[in-house]
C-alpha cells in the first residue's frame, strides 16, 4: 500500500448506523471510520475500498471533537464490544434517534413525523444482565474477556462497565477458581446470566470435548461454594447439549414484567441457554409501550411470532381473547407454558415451530393482531405473507433498523400504514437500536 494511503486527512461530519464516523474526501467519496466523533479531524488509512465508499482506520487524531469524553473502560478502542464510550450518553441518544429516523426514511419510506424520540435507558452503564466471555489458558493463567476489534485475539477484562456488578464479580471468581481446572485448556467460553435483582446467576462453561468425570467433579467441588449460582452447566456442542453440574431452584432465573392493571406484574422464569433481552429495565419499558399501543383496542385473537419464553405473549393475554405464540427453541416454549401456568393465564397456546413455516399454514386473516420480534436478519418472508393478508394490526419489534426498513417497505407497498414507531436504547455505548412499530391496514 502506498504511504499516501495511510496519510489521508478527513473531517468527521456525522455517525452512521453501526457506529462508525462518516466523512467525505475532497473528491466526494464517503469514508467510514470507527471510534470517531462528529467534529474530529483525523488521519486515516484505507482498510477496504468499495465502489461507493471507503472503510478506514484512524491512525492519528489531529484535532479532537469538543463532543469527546474520556471512555469509562480502559479497554475501549481495543475491545470489540463498544463503539461509543467516547461520546456522552446524551449525544449517543441524539445520534441514535437521527440515524434511526434517516434509516427508516431512506430505506423504508417512513415519514419522519411518525417516529417518536428515542427512549433512553435508565442506566447507561452496568445494565447488561448476560454476557459471553471468551476464555483462553496461556502460560499458567486463565484469561476471560472479549475479542479485540476485528480479530479473534482475546483481551483479558478485569471489569466491564456494561455488565451488572454480579456478572463482574463472578467473572473475577471464575478466573481464580477455574485456573487449576482439568478442562482449563479446553475451555473456550463462559456464559453468565443474572436475574433482575442481580442476586442470582447461572453459568455455562463451554469446553471443546465432552466433559469427563474428573471435569464434572472439579467443577462441582470448586463452584458449589458460589451460593449465588442457581445453575452451573457444561456445553460441548449444539445448543441443546447442556450438561448440568450443579442446580438450585430448577437451574432457572427470573425477571418481572408489567401487566395491565397489575402493580406487582408477572414473574418470568427462564432456563439456561434461552434468550432474554440484555437490559431488563428497558425490556419492561418495551412491554409497557406495546400495552399502551393496544389499550382500548378490540383484540379477539393475537399471534406472537418468535415469542421466546412469552415475553410479549403473557402480558398481551390480558388484552386479547386468545394468544397463539410460536418459537422454534423448544425449551423456551416449555418455560413459556410454565410461566403461563404459574400466573394462571389460560388463554395462551404455545407452539414449538419455525415461525416462517407456521404462518404459511395459518389463516392470518383469523387474527386481529400479529406481533413479531425476529432476530437481526428480520422477517422478510413473514412480512410478504402479512402484506397479502387483511390482519388489521401488526406490531414489529426490531433490533436492526435496516432489516426493519426493508420489511416495512414490503408492508406499506400493499396497503399497510405506519401509525407510530418508537426507538429504544437497549444497548448504551453501542450503535445498536431496538424499536417498536405499530402498523395498521388501510
Amino acid at each position: 500500500m502506498d504511504n499516501t494511503e495511510t496519510n489521508l486527512e478527513l473531517k468527521i461530519d456525522s455517525l452512521a448506523y453501526g457506529g462508525s464516523g462518516v466523512g467525505r474526501l475532497p473528491e466526494g467519496k464517503v469514508v467510514f471510520v470507527p471510534l470517531t466523533a462528529p467534529g474530529d479531524v483525523i488521519r486515516f488509512r484505507k482498510v477496504r475500498e468499495r465502489k461507493g465508499y471507503i472503510e478506514g482506520e484512524m491512525v492519528e487524531l489531529i484535532s479532537p471533537s469538543p463532543l469527546r469524553q474520556e471512555a469509562p473502560c480502559p479497554a475501549f478502542g481495543d475491545c470489540g464490544g463498544c463503539a461509543w464510550q467516547h461520546l456522552p450518553y446524551e449525544q449517543q441518544l441524539k445520534e441514535k434517534e437521527s440515524i434511526f429516523r434517516e434509516t427508516l426514511w431512506r430505506l423504508g419510506t417512513v415519514e419522519r413525523g411518525r417516529i417518536d424520540p428515542v427512549v433512553p435507558s435508565p442506566e447507561s452503564l452496568n445494565y447488561r444482565n448476560r454476557a459471553q466471555f471468551k476464555a483462553s489458558y496461556v502460560e499458567g493463567r486463565l484469561h476471560l474477556g472479549f475479542y479485540r476489534r476485528k480479530s479473534h485475539d482475546l483481551i483479558d477484562i478485569g471489569d466491564c462497565p456494561l455488565m451488572s456488578p454480579l456478572i463482574n464479580k463472578l467473572m473475577s471468581q471464575f478466573k481464580s477458581l477455574l485456573a487449576g481446572a482439568p478442562f482449563r485448556a479446553r475451555m473456550s467460553q463462559i456464559d453468565i446470566s443474572v436475574d433482575d435483582k442481580d442476586t442470582k446467576a447461572t453459568a455455562i462453561i463451554h469446553i471443546t470435548t465432552r466433559p469427563t468425570g474428573e471435569d464434572r467433579a472439579f467443577a462441582e467441588k470448586s463452584l458449589d461454594s458460589l451460593s449465588c449460582l442457581n445453575g452451573l452447566f457444561f456445553k460441548s456442542g449444539q445448543k441443546r447439549s447442556l450438561t448440568a453440574i450443579s442446580v438450585r431452584e430448577g437451574g432457572k432465573l427470573s425477571y418481572s414484567l408489567p401487566m395491565p392493571g397489575d402493580a406487582e406484574g408477572l414473574d418470568m422464569a427462564f432456563s439456561s441457554g434461552g434468550f432474554t433481552q440484555v437490559n431488563y429495565l428497558q425490556n419492561r419499558a418495551l412491554i409497557s409501550h406495546v400495552l399502551d399501543f393496544l389499550k382500548g383496542r378490540d383484540i379477539g385473537r393475537a399471534l406472537d411470532l418468535f415469542c421466546g419464553i412469552g415475553n410479549f405473549s403473557l402480558p398481551l393475554a390480558a388484552l386479547a381473547g386468545e394468544v397463539i405464540a410460536v418459537e422454534d427453541y423448544a425449551p423456551a416454549i416449555e418455560d413459556a407454558k410454565l410461566n403461563a401456568l404459574s400466573a394462571g393465564i389460560g388463554n395462551c397456546r404455545f407452539f414449538a415451530a419455525d415461525a416462517r413455516q407456521f404462518v404459511r399454514k395459518e389463516d392470518l386473516n383469523s387474527f386481529d393482531l400479529v406481533l413479531l420480534d425476529p432476530p437481526r436478519e428480520g422477517a422478510a418472508s413473514i412480512a410478504k405473507q402479512l402484506a397479502s393478508s387483511d390482519v388489521p394490526q401488526i406490531i414489529y419489534v426490531s433490533c436492526n433498523a435496516t432489516t426493519l426498513a426493508r420489511d416495512l417497505r414490503l408492508l406499506t407497498r400493499k396497503g399497510y400504514c405506519i401509525t407510530r414507531c418508537t426507538p429504544f436504547d437497549l444497548f448504551p455505548q453501542t450503535g445498536h437500536i431496538e424499536s417498536v412499530t405499530l402498523i395498521e391496514k388501510g
